[in-house]
């Protein structure tokens, strides 16, 4: 705040003839400056003055000094001079002066400036007499000056971005000769004292991702500063990313994902092997993972990165496992006869593609029979007369024989099973029927077991179903 000065009643501004101050006073902040002069003693006076006034003088620091008129007599000429005079003015009393204070000023031909006036060629040059107890010094103090309102916790660069969640900081700078002796915020409502005029300041509580919107100033005894403007959005909170696995092949898991922020990018970690998969904003997906090796459990690391938009923040990595399905098994065969179908019971959860493969050899005599299913489950086998005529003709004197059996599954490569065997037992009556082709005879053999002994009946076939022959 600017000076207030009254100016001393009583003070002599003149001696002869006699004047004193009434009244008046300085004001720095509107500029007036106001005085009342009366005469008192004494009557006439035989010089002859061109004026008799009052001047405010102000100095500066370089040596100047200004002169400004405020109230006197002009001409009073012969006889008596002595009348009261009073006057106000309005001037800039923060243009750089130090001081300022009320000179007598008085004219005829020669004025020294002093208590009564003589003559003097220079006089309109001189200040004047200084009339004891006004001097002022005034307040040179500015208001303060701010500037550079910046986010002092700005993320990764971004600085309308605060890098904490729930609180924005800042700072500007005191740039006037005058610093300021207290600061405040605003949110656009009133103004809230920052302590110890602090030109930094940190306001928590918010909510992520929350755009503020705040005033800063400065004041001091002169005066309030500038206002700055700032906005500052707080943090986005970190993506949250869960995933399971919701499907299981031979050689593949399928994960599905999905995240609490949009992501522009998913990173995957398994079997020693990273990926990276470029996303635009999805909050959920699918991955497939493949090359895996069957019936294996992988732990398999997933984290995530939101999008731009959302200040590019990376997830936790977390960890889900996974086991890929097994190798395809045969898990029962059921009792064979010759000449009937039999069961080869599978376990197939995936229902994968694969080849069930039997086999009968010795004697130089192999029968092999494949067939091909995505069974989980039983499937019926029937031996056609020309395989089991193979399937006899390994041992043609034999009571039993052994069948083999395996299951391939077929993915990136070929997977055998654990090699089954089951025995093709003679009970009771047995027979195997040879059906030969382009009408060519067929045969019969029948095998009867005589306490525990075989025997055996062939009966040759014609061509024409007529019997040919019986050994």
């Amino acid at each position: 705040m600017g000076v207030y000065f009254d100016f001393p009643v009583g003070a002599v501004v003149h001696e002869h003839p006699k004047w004193t101050i009434s009244g008046g006073h300085l004001n720095q902040d509107t500029g007036e400056v106001s005085l009342s002069v009366s005469a008192s003693g004494g009557s006439g006076s035989s010089f002859l003055y061109s004026y008799i006034y009052v001047q405010l003088v102000c100095l500066y620091p370089s040596g100047d000094y200004t002169m400004d008129y405020v109230c006197g007599l002009e001409n009073p000429g012969f006889g008596d001079i002595y009348g009261d005079f009073s006057g106000t003015i309005t001037v800039d009393l923060n243009a750089g002066a130090t001081e300022c204070y009320l000179a007598m000023r008085c004219a005829q031909y020669e004025d020294t400036g002093g208590k009564s006036c003589t003559i003097s060629s220079a006089a309109d040059s001189d200040p004047g007499y200084e009339i004891p107890g006004t001097r002022v010094t005034l307040d040179t103090t500015d208001p303060p000056v701010i500037a550079n309102l910046r986010n002092t916790n700005p993320y990764n660069g971004h600085t309308s971005v605060s890098a904490s969640m729930d609180s924005i900081s800042f700072a500007f700078d005191s740039t006037g000769e005058d610093a300021p002796t207290k600061t405040y915020y605003s949110f656009g409502d009133y103004w809230r004292e920052i302590p110890n005029a602090a030109l930094s300041y940190t306001i928590s509580g918010y909510q992520p991702g929350t755009t503020v919107r705040f005033n800063v100033l400065g004041n001091n005894e002169a005066g309030n500063s500038n206002i700055l403007d700032g906005v500052i959005r707080t943090r986005y909170e970190n993506p949250v990313v869960s995933a399971s696995v919701v499907s299981a092949g031979l050689e593949s898991l399928t994960v599905n994902w999905s995240s609490t922020r949009p992501l522009k990018q998913l990173d995957y970690s398994i079997a020693g092997g990273y990926e990276i998969v470029q996303l635009s904003g999805q909050t959920s997906g699918q991955l497939v993972l493949t090359g895996l090796s069957p019936g294996t459990q992988y732990p398999i690391y997933i984290n995530g990165t939101s999008t731009d938009e959302y200040d590019t923040l990376g997830s936790a990595t977390i960890t889900i496992y996974g086991t890929t399905a097994g190798i395809p098994k045969i898990t029962s065969i059921s009792s064979i006869t010759h000449g009937q179908s039999f069961t080869v019971t599978i376990s197939n959860p995936s229902n994968l593609s694969t080849t069930l493969k039997l086999w009968v050899t010795g004697n130089n005599v192999r029968m092999d029979k494949s067939i091909n299913t995505t069974t989980n489950g039983n499937v019926t086998v029937t031996l056609t007369e020309s395989e089991w005529d193979k399937v006899y003709r390994t041992f043609p004197k034999a009571n039993t024989h052994t069948l083999y059996a395996q299951l391939v599954t077929h993915a990136s490569k070929d997977y055998n099973d654990t090699q089954q065997s089951k025995t093709i037992t003679l009970t009771g009556i047995q027979k195997t029927a040879h059906v030969g082709v382009s009408n060519k005879p067929r045969r019969c053999q029948v095998w009867v077991g005589v306490s525990n002994k075989p025997h055996r009946c062939v009966t040759w076939v014609g061509v024409n179903n007529t019997p040919h022959r019986t050994i």
